[in-house]
């Protein structure tokens, strides 16, 4: 029956998950891509939401660090979706993982999104390849959203990509620092430092997306901004107390002051007047 068949599924992934923990896996990465069931359907995953929130439950439950591939953005991506995401990755906790969760899909060349764009920018149809110039940094292509994408969604795009540009490097950075740290102790600050500002980011989208209006969605934003703002302040203390080490003062002089910087800089595009960071 397919209840036995289910059972006995189960019993072979926990088999599975035991022998990777006593072998010593410390971190194992699963494909998500969405935990929108239509966005799912577009990506031709195969699976369903409970099965990927299934997986991420076991692996967890086996004491085995999680990372997930998510795709959160695509070229034909509602408003509804983005809030199916946003309850998917607060049901399953998977911003609690060093993963990077809000991406937009890649038109990589030769993959199947990218022939269907560049089909459709010959039939002058959206959503549709910008340009024929490929990015040499990814090799993908820009796309144009399709014209039934709501403003709303664009909007929320646009202004991650700013947020993000505020941290993205320090993330990095921690990464950098959380692997190469011998200590058990330092590490662990280290990994709470990096879950810290991933969960930030979760929080800011999370605000944004479940908004009802632009005025809300606008003023969440401002809020969101002003917490991370606070969270830099924090982390710009812990190094002073020696909580955060590096080999140079890389994280201090260079990547705090470029985020209070971008800060700064959202904040006035959102037409607030943030005092200036001491």
């Amino acid at each position: 029956s397919e209840v036995r068949k289910a059972r006995k599924h189960n019993a072979r992934a926990l088999k599975v998950l035991r022998l990777l923990k006593e072998a010593n896996v410390l971190k194992t990465f699963i494909g998500v891509e969405s935990g929108s069931p239509s966005q799912l359907i577009r990506y031709r995953k195969g699976v369903t939401i409970e099965e990927s929130a299934e997986s991420a439950r076991r692996i967890r439950n086996a004491g085995i660090e999680l990372e997930v591939g998510f795709v959160f953005f695509d070229p034909e991506v509602r408003l509804d979706e983005l809030r199916d995401n946003i309850r998917f990755i607060e049901d399953t906790r998977i911003y609690e993982s060093n993963s990077r969760l809000f991406k937009p899909l890649r038109a990589q060349a030769g993959s199947p999104i990218e022939k269907r764009l560049r089909d459709r920018r010959k039939d002058n149809l959206t959503p549709r390849l910008v340009s024929d110039q490929i990015s040499l940094d990814d090799l993908s292509f820009e796309y144009e959203f399709s014209d039934k994408t709501e403003a709303a969604v664009i909007w929320i795009l646009k202004l991650h990509e700013t947020w993000e540009e505020q941290i993205q490097y320090m993330v990095r950075y921690l990464i950098t620092l959380y692997r190469n740290e011998t200590g058990p102790r330092a590490r662990e600050l280290l990994y709470h430092q990096i879950l810290d500002l991933r969960r930030l980011d979760f929080e800011f989208m999370k605000a944004i997306i479940m908004a009802q209006t632009d005025i809300e969605r606008r003023a969440a934003a401002i809020e969101k901004l002003y917490g991370l703002r606070e969270h830099l302040k924090k982390i710009n203390r812990d190094i002073a107390e020696g909580m955060i080490k590096e080999p140079t003062p890389r994280l201090r002089d260079e990547m705090l002051v470029k985020a209070f910087s971008d800060n700064t800089q959202i904040l006035r595009m959102l037409g607030e007047t943030p005092e200036d960071f001491d």
